[in-house]
């Protein structure tokens, strides 16, 4: 959006109407423009000092023609500075030895589902590299509302410090101040993340059932089978729906697992202890709310 304005609402459209108008030139379409050109893109240095300064973005005729696959050791590529009689080049070198015929692989980086997606036009099933946003609205003793964030990883374990956070306002009632010096404190820490995470996971299942269509929907469509036989659905947002549904599932039997066995105190109080800065919520996961089939329907081949 800031680079559309900056762009064409404050330039092109007031300097040459005649060739760029709002009708023609949308944000939508600038959008789908940056991602053709992002996707078939090399970040390079335009020379051999490596500084940030130098890191440009370059398209490379045939190169982009190769494919990632996750955990690829990325092969060197790198733009030098001319050394004539030879111009500045691209350079791509292997990594490890590669058989006649073998296809050769790159990494594109380290990304969401979310990201593989909008940038590269593909979504990987069980991403490593996924991870969850959620929000909790909790209202204390004194009827304030107070909001949580949090974002889980692909293994869906929820930090112990943030189960004792949404623990600790659930049961603020009982306490205005923990001071996890004593037995009974710890003991109440337990019951804090105890809390906590049934909260959590009773959330996380109340969403679930809230969502047009559920996990095992989303395989039968994936399939093409069932009631969604004759539907047509862009599979790589379907695909998106499956890894995060399955990401939220992990979290709900984790936190379950936790009402039923709670880690030792020890362990909890060292990790509250250590609690660090609520996440930043930066990135390309995607958030709790944003997850309906909305995605598909819009996107539908």
């Amino acid at each position: 959006q800031q680079s559309y304005d900056e762009i064409f609402v404050q330039g092109f459209f007031q300097s040459h109407p005649d060739l760029f108008n709002p009708l023609t030139t949308t944000l939508r379409s600038w959008g789908e423009s940056l991602t053709l050109v992002w996707s078939r893109s090399f970040n390079l240095y335009r020379n051999s000092q490596f500084a940030d300064s130098d890191l440009q973005w370059a398209m490379v005729p045939l190169s982009d023609m190769i494919n990632h696959r996750m955990g690829e050791v990325n092969n060197y590529i790198q733009v030098f500075e001319a050394q004539p009689p030879h111009p500045p080049h691209f350079s791509l070198r292997v990594s490890r030895e590669y058989k006649k015929g073998e296809e050769l692989f790159i990494s594109y980086g380290d990304h969401t589902s979310l990201q593989y997606l909008v940038f590269y036009g593909m979504v990987i099933p069980n991403n490593p590299y996924d991870f969850v946003v959620f929000h909790l609205k909790i209202k204390n003793d004194k009827g304030r509302v107070l909001t949580h964030s949090m974002e889980v990883n692909s293994t869906g374990i929820i930090p112990t410090w943030f189960m004792h956070h949404v623990g600790h306002e659930l049961n603020k009632n009982l306490t205005d101040f923990i001071d996890l010096e004593t037995i009974d404190e710890a003991d109440r820490a337990v019951n804090n993340v105890r809390a906590g995470a049934l909260y959590i996971a009773d959330m996380l299942q109340a969403k679930l059932q809230r969502l047009p269509t559920s996990l095992s929907d989303d395989y039968m469509i994936q399939a093409g089978g069932g009631k969604f036989k004759n539907k047509n659905f862009k599979p790589q947002v379907v695909q998106i729906h499956i890894n995060y549904k399955e990401l939220i599932h992990r979290m709900i039997s984790y936190g379950h697992s936790v009402v039923a066995n709670p880690m030792p105190v020890a362990e909890i109080i060292q990790n509250v202890r250590t609690m660090p800065k609520l996440p930043s919520l930066e990135g390309y996961g995607l958030a709790l709310e944003e997850i309906n089939m909305n995605m598909i329907t819009h996107t539908v081949i």
